[in-house]
């Protein structure tokens, strides 16, 4: 393999000014910090036991927690538990939905059309925001302030312990305090692992990327487990990384996309990263490594990366985490600061917002 930034002694020295990277590793301090500023708001009784929940977000941050409160939720919740990420309010939303308006800017134009359909049509909303046209002050909506300043895809622990506490509060999931001391326990184990100045012979997240370079990522996850968290990985390859990644998910991906398997020209240049979880069900273990067995001699590259921890909140958080660094290592692999997302400045400036 030819020589890599991230074996440049001198290129690691300075690699701690990286913003991307410093806020990667902060992760467990941001959620315990959130956690304790989560104590300090209340739901209002007669929002409480909801007949739905509708979250309005996209992108990196809003949506993706979102799609992981989804997956990490999926046997506790008792009522539908619903993403938009468009423009439109679904037609049953109504009086009795419980929304969440999820934007750190407050200004996402796509969230600003929902959140305003959700007030007209009686919804009881809640503005998830770090400022904005969201965070202006309402009679009919409840604030819930996001104190991080740093990106968006940078705030996932933040903005998915506003989630999880909202959904407390309203009396539809049981209190989530042991599965959150777990996770921060948990990523501060292993945090170390993958930092900067741990050489790449003894970091995983630097051997990924190396692994990755020169290749198009393909991240394959299981649903319910991990389909969530193999999105994420695809959002922070695009985002840090700056390359495009595509993402999938067992069983679905077995009943179509596999065939495109048999006769692709380009599948030797896909790099395949499959998601487990040590918890998974004998019928997803059995699909994974059939899939493993199938994509080895036809893909360029094959890994698989285990979740670690004692909950399926760590579990979850320990592959983001990893997803997070290796995202950020194939940039600087390939000599790119992983901070910046010129071409979204750019898509905003033409679209006039």
């Amino acid at each position: 393999m030819p020589p890599s930034p991230l074996d440049d002694p001198q290129t690691l020295g300075c690699l701690d000014t990286r913003a991307m990277l410093t806020h990667i590793f902060d992760l467990p301090d941001q959620i315990d910090q959130a956690r304790a500023r989560a104590a300090t708001f209340n739901l209002p009784d007669e929002w409480k036991k909801p007949a739905n929940v509708l979250l309005i977000g996209t992108g990196g941050g809003s949506g993706t927690a979102g799609e992981l409160a989804r997956a990490c939720l999926h046997d506790q919740l008792a009522v539908p538990f619903v993403i938009a990420s468009g423009y439109d309010l679904p037609a049953w939303a109504n009086p009795h939905t419980l929304v969440i308006a999820a934007s750190h800017s407050g200004t996402t134009e796509e969230t600003l059309s929902t959140f305003h359909q959700a007030r007209a049509r009686g919804c009881r909303v809640i503005a998830l925001t770090g400022g904005g046209t969201l965070a202006q002050d309402r009679g009919d909506v409840l604030p819930y302030p996001l104190q991080g300043r740093q990106m968006p895809r940078a705030l996932i622990g933040e903005i998915l312990v506003a989630i999880f506490h909202i959904l407390h509060q309203a009396e539809l999931i049981p209190d989530p305090a042991r599965e959150w001391v777990d996770t921060i326990t948990t990523l501060r184990a292993i945090r170390d692992l993958w930092t900067v100045i741990t050489p790449t012979e003894q970091n995983r997240a630097k051997q990924i990327a190396r692994l990755l370079q020169n290749h198009t990522p393909l991240i394959i996850g299981a649903t319910p487990d991990t389909d969530a968290i193999a999105l994420r990985w695809k959002r922070q390859f695009g985002e840090n990384a700056k390359v495009l990644a595509f993402w999938s998910a067992l069983p679905p991906l077995h009943h179509d996309e596999i065939v495109g398997w048999q006769a692709d020209p380009l599948q030797r240049q896909f790099a395949v990263v499959l998601l487990r979880n040590p918890n998974e069900s004998p019928a997803i273990k059995k699909r994974f490594d059939a899939t493993r067995a199938l994509l080895t001699p036809r893909a360029g590259v094959v890994i698989e990366e285990w979740a670690t921890g004692a909950t399926r909140l760590a579990q979850m958080f320990s592959l983001v985490l990893l997803g997070d660094y290796v995202s950020c290592y194939l940039a600087l692999a390939r000599d790119l600061d992983p901070t910046p997302v010129a071409l979204i400045d750019e898509l905003k400036r033409v679209m006039g917002q």
